[in-house]
C-alpha cells in the first residue's frame, strides 16, 4: 500500500513485468551513465580539465621535433627514449656525480633499462661523437631549448619534457618509469 509519505507504489504492488523492466532499466543506468558522464567530460562541450598532474616534469606543449637530427642506431626499431643533457663545456666532480645518479636511475627500471638512452652533450662524453653531439644541441638551439638542464625525447624524437637543473631526481625517477613501463613504444 502506499503511505501518505511515499507517493510512489512498492514494488510488491507493480505487475512484474513492469518490476522487471523497472530493474533492467535501473541496471542499463548504473552501466551507462560514468561511459557518458566521461564522454562528456572529455568532448568540446566541457571546458573540464583535471586540476593537477602527476609528472615532475614541465611538460613541453607542443612537443618539439627533432628527431631528423638525431643519429639513427637501428632502422627496424624505434629508437629508445632519450634524456639529454645539453651540458656545455667540461664536467666537473658534481657534474659526474649527477652522471652516475642518472646512471643509477637507468638501472632502476629493470628489464627497462634498455628503453633508456642518457646523452649528455659536452666535449667529454662518450655516448655521441662530437659531430652528432653538435648536431643535436645546434638543434635544441634552434629551436629555443637552451636552457641548462634535462630534456626527454620519446622514440619518435619529439622532445616532450623539460626538467630543470636542480629538479628533484626522485620525480625524474618516477616519471621515467612511468612512461617508459607504460609506454606503447617498443613493447
Amino acid at each position: 500500500m502506499n503511505s501518505p509519505d511515499n507517493p510512489l507504489p512498492d514494488s510488491a504492488e507493480l505487475p512484474p513485468k513492469t518490476r522487471g523492466r523497472l530493474v533492467l532499466i535501473m541496471i542499463f543506468a548504473l552501466f551507462f551513465a560514468p561511459i557518458v558522464a566521461a564522454l562528456f567530460l572529455n568532448s568540446r562541450l566541457s571546458d573540464w580539465r583535471p586540476s593537477a598532474t602527476k609528472n615532475f616534469g614541465q611538460l613541453i606543449v607542443p612537443v618539439v621535433p627533432i628527431g631528423s637530427e638525431l643519429p639513427v642506431v637501428d632502422s627496424e626499431t624505434l629508437p629508445p627514449w632519450r634524456l639529454i643533457w645539453p651540458l656545455s663545456g667540461d664536467c666537473e666532480a658534481e657534474c659526474r656525480q649527477k652522471v652516475e645518479t642518472l646512471a643509477r636511475i637507468q638501472q632502476t627500471l629493470g628489464r627497462h633499462r634498455d628503453k633508456l638512452e642518457i646523452w649528455v652533450l659536452n666535449d667529454t662524453s662518450g655516448e655521441l661523437d662530437a659531430g652528432a653531439a653538435e648536431k643535436v644541441r645546434s638543434a635544441l638551439v634552434e629551436r629555443d631549448l637552451t636552457t641548462q638542464g634535462l630534456y626527454l625525447v620519446d622514440p619518435l624524437g619529439n622532445v616532450m619534457m623539460f626538467y630543470p637543473p636542480d629538479s628533484d631526481t626522485t620525480g625524474l625517477r618516477k616519471d621515467l618509469d612511468r612512461l617508459i613501463r607504460h609506454s606503447k613504444f617498443n613493447s
